[in-house]
């Protein structure tokens, strides 16, 4: 709505059978029994790939409750004002049970299917910083492709789903001439573009089969399990542990994001802010209601492409700060640009003076920057001519008053600030 942006989108809930032979899929790996070029045609996990559904609306959200089997169900709610589309899935106990009794494990995605023509590309976060581009690979068993992993002149797809399955931190996204669609996630998953148009994440597996890896079992959580050696009713020693109860239910939210894909960042990095930096309320029992209401620390609001990675009190007078660009080279056109944030002003509001000492220190904050770079080996390297020239990080002094720094696009800076309390 807020960009004009129309793409068509469904979603549905499917499993992967995981393979049980010598490469069994299990807690260090995924591998379903199904490697042809077919794999991803997977069951729904509902019978008739539909949802019973119920619709609950007001001026605030509009919900849509979901109910696929009677292991997975999901609530899509739509808030007024909002450019995401929250779903919040819940998954399990998935059920073992298999064609003629015997137990079969399942491995259960999320899949969105659009007519994005995305071609083979599915970008995911790097540690929820930069987006990196991965390209799907040929999906026919032992096909050649010389595209898809560039460091390897001909690689062998010997896994055509496994394969081209990536990690997701914050968010992955496909995007095309009709827009860009995004979905960030809640914790780290396993996402996929098995097919142009699709994207799908792991949501949920329970298998039967140990990998072989040192776990030593199979990824089968349950409610309970027994201790790893115990002894029976006739005094028998076992060393092997039994469940107790039902398979673990578990529960997570996606956010769905559709756009021109000019507008994506913008999108999806606001939506990866409110997920990872989630307000905590605290509740304290008092006999009236505090007198301050609200409290705002900062001088005035950041600019929309820098974040406060982390603000800590240390000795008496002492603030360890770290500030961090948002946004990656090339991202967004206005936003993807080096700028500028004043450090002596930035906690004016906090009833605190300009700091009266400030010093840059390395990432991890156990030394001074100048240290740092002081003690680093050269090392001789050879720049390859047809590679684009590096985006230029800054490590310039705090200028002026405001002790003004500067921010490269992903850029991260730590700093130690002394101040001395200013006079009520």
């Amino acid at each position: 709505k807020q960009d004009g942006t129309a793409i068509e989108v469904s979603q549905n809930f499917f499993w992967y059978e995981p393979a049980t032979n010598e490469s069994a899929s299990g807690a260090y790996i995924f591998r379903p029994a199904d490697t042809t070029a077919s794999a991803q045609d997977i069951p729904c996990v509902s019978n008739s790939c539909r949802a019973t559904i119920e619709v609950v609306r007001s001026e605030a959200v509009s919900e849509v409750r979901q109910v696929f089997s009677d292991w997975v169900a999901q609530t899509v709610r739509v808030h007024a004002g909002r450019a995401d589309v929250e779903m919040e899935w819940t998954v399990g106990p998935i059920p073992l049970n298999g064609p003629g009794g015997a137990q079969v494990g399942k491995e259960v995605v999320s899949r969105f299917s659009s007519n994005i023509a995305s071609g083979s590309a599915l970008y995911t976060d790097s540690n929820g910083r930069d987006m990196l581009v991965r390209h799907r690979c040929k999906t026919e068993f032992n096909a050649l492709d010389k595209v898809c992993r560039p460091s390897v002149p001909a690689y062998n797809v010997t896994e055509p789903v496994a394969g081209n399955f990536f990690p997701v931190n914050t968010q992955a996204m496909i995007s095309g001439p009709e827009g860009a669609m995004t979905v960030s996630v809640d914790r780290s998953q396993g996402a996929a573009s098995l097919v142009e148009g699709q994207l799908e994440l792991m949501v949920h597996r329970r298998l039967v089969v140990d990998d072989g890896f040192g776990v030593g079992e199979p990824l089968n959580e349950t409610q309970s399990i027994s201790p790893y050696d115990w002894v029976d009713s006739k005094h028998k020693v076992h060393h092997d542990p039994y469940r107790i109860g039902k398979g673990l239910v578990v529960r997570g939210r996606h956010r769905l994001l559709v756009t021109a894909a000019a507008a994506a960042a913008r999108t999806y990095r606001a939506v990866q802010s409110e997920v990872y930096y989630e307000p905590v309320v605290a509740v304290v029992a008092g006999p009236k209601a505090p007198s301050q209401t609200s409290f705002r620390g900062l001088r005035a609001g950041l600019p929309e492409n820098v974040e406060i990675i982390t603000i800590e009190k240390q000795e008496e007078g002492s603030v360890l700060l770290r500030v961090g660009h948002r946004f990656g080279v090339n991202e967004d056109d206005a936003l993807a640009v080096p700028v500028d944030v004043a450090l002596g002003t930035l906690f004016a509001a906090a009833h605190l003076a300009a700091p009266n000492k400030i010093t840059e220190l390395n990432l991890s904050a156990n030394q001074p920057r100048e240290a740092m770079q002081a003690r680093r080996r050269s090392f001789k390297t050879r720049e390859d001519q047809a590679e684009a020239p590096r985006f230029r990080l800054y490590d310039d002094k705090p200028k002026g008053k405001e002790a003004i720094i500067t921010l490269a696009p992903l850029q991260i800076r730590t700093f130690q600030l002394w101040y001395t309390p200013a006079k009520a």
